[in-house]
């Protein structure tokens, strides 16, 4: 006989009851992987969600992780607008594919987490923490890095037309590849990478560090 298929609600309540509930939870998603759950609203904040499986498919539009601890949490490919994780603990999570537009980080720790192949457009990962995070090929347009921490970070590859990364340590970051880069970042990319730095000279090339 088939396992009975839980509810949105019945979900959303295992994983109330902390680390066995996630577990409980991620074993049912194992066994129910065709079965589209829809988190959109719920309210997650300040939970201990380690290693949730929030993967495809689960839709999550306008859902709250605040303040929750995400660590090693699996989002791959899911789906939602203006989710928010203010203040989450993300580090080491999985958002490889996801789409979630305005997105709010402000003031997460994304520190290792892997952001690959995703739609973050008009996201907010101000304040954050995202060292040594994966951002290859994702599409980060109008999205805010105001005061984030890029260290080591890699965004290889990403779409970055109006990207705000005013304040941002990005020093060691690599943008190789990059499109849609402003002209301040540009000039501030060449910077970290040149040897014998020359501002006058790298601003008559300025049309060919668009896409460094």
């Amino acid at each position: 006989m088939a396992e009975k298929q839980l509810t949105n609600e019945e979900l959303a309540e295992l994983l109330k009851k902390g680390a066995e509930g996630v577990k409980e939870f991620n074993e049912y998603r194992q066994s129910h992987e065709d079965h589209e759950i829809d988190f959109s609203g719920q309210d997650f904040s300040g939970m201990e969600l380690i290693e949730a499986n929030f993967e495809y498919p689960m839709r999550l539009e306008n859902a709250n992780f605040s303040n929750a601890d995400l660590h090693k949490a699996n989002f791959c490919a899911a789906e939602g607008r203006n989710i928010r994780f203010f203040e989450a603990n993300c580090e080491e999570v999985c958002f490889d594919e996801v789409k979630f537009p305005d997105a709010v980080f402000v003031g997460a720790d994304c520190t290792e987490a892997c952001l690959r192949d995703c739609c973050l457009d008009g996201a907010s990962f101000k304040n954050a923490t995202c060292v040594a995070a994966m951002f290859t090929d994702a599409s980060l347009r109008i999205a805010n890095f105001e005061n984030t921490n890029l260290a080591e970070a890699c965004l290889v590859g990403t779409k970055l037309e109006d990207a705000n990364f005013e304040d941002a340590y990005i020093e060691t970051a690599n943008f190789a590849k990059a499109s849609g880069m402003s002209r301040e970042l540009c000039l501030e990319v060449m910077k970290n990478l040149a040897v014998g730095w020359n501002e006058e000279e790298a601003e008559e090339k300025e049309e060919d560090v668009a896409y460094i």
